[in-house]
């Protein structure tokens, strides 16, 4: 033999035999095929709605291995890609991980008190837990405010507009005295107090007595009492006529 006779590389080898009469040769080609490999195990995280092309993470991997399932895939899992030859098998596994798309829910709104507070995260519908806002959560000025989520694969802004409502007022107190047989309109009386309350009687009166007016909202309710006096008219008396010395 040329070499060997055990050989375990590629190569073409001879076989001689020579005598006194001949001499001949027959020659050998071996070939060495490698194991195969299916090469390193990998992983990639996607956004929720795409997909991957699993040969994109192949490394050092022989050409020609069936996957498991794809090789496009858009779901979480782990998936393989197998190499089989004469010579064995090799596989390799791809873990794919899939971020989901966050949502900071509806838009929303809300009437307070002044005076009073709300939390903002009373009025999440529908979003992710984990997002910021810009003020609060709990505020108690008119404002529009922002709750947003954030990751690497979305970002989403929901509005919430706050409007504070000031509490009732009637306004102040008053009086007012008025002629017998005359009247007065008790709205002329008003200062400070809201539009659109309610009169206990009137809002023209002639009489004498205690009147109020009455303020209504969600809020809550204010009263303002306006006292009217009657001066009566005077008399004096019937024309008369006498004779003296």
């Amino acid at each position: 033999w040329s070499a060997g006779p055990v050989v375990g590389a590629s190569g073409a080898y001879t076989y001689t035999v020579v005598n006194a009469c001949s001499n001949d040769v027959a020659t050998f080609t071996v070939n060495v095929t490698s194991l195969p490999t299916a090469g390193s195990d990998a992983s990639a995280t996607i956004c929720a709605g795409t997909t991957i092309d699993l040969n994109s993470l192949l490394s050092g991997a022989d050409p020609g291995g069936a996957w498991s399932s794809g090789p496009v895939v858009g779901t979480a899992g782990a998936y393989t890609y197998n190499v089989n030859t004469s010579c064995g098998s090799d596989a390799a596994t791809f873990t794919i991980a899939v971020t989901p798309l966050l949502s900071a829910g509806s838009d929303n709104a809300a009437t307070i008190c002044n005076g009073s507070t709300i939390d903002l995260n009373t009025l999440l519908s529908g979003a992710d837990p984990g997002g910021a806002w810009s003020a609060g959560p709990v505020v108690n000025a008119t404002g529009a405010y922002t709750y947003t989520v954030v990751n690497s694969c979305s970002n989403d802004v929901a509005t919430f507009t706050v409007n504070v409502t000031s509490l009732p007022t009637a306004g102040s107190d008053a009086s007012a005295t008025i002629c017998a047989g005359t009247a007065i309109d008790l709205n002329s009386l008003l200062s400070g107090a809201d539009p659109g309350g309610a009169w206990s009687s009137g809002p023209v009166v002639g009489a004498a007595g205690a009147y109020t007016y009455n303020v209504n909202t969600s809020c809550g309710s204010d009263a303002a009492t306006f006292t009217i006096a009657v001066t009566p008219l005077l008399s004096a008396g019937s024309d008369n006529a006498a004779t003296i010395c």
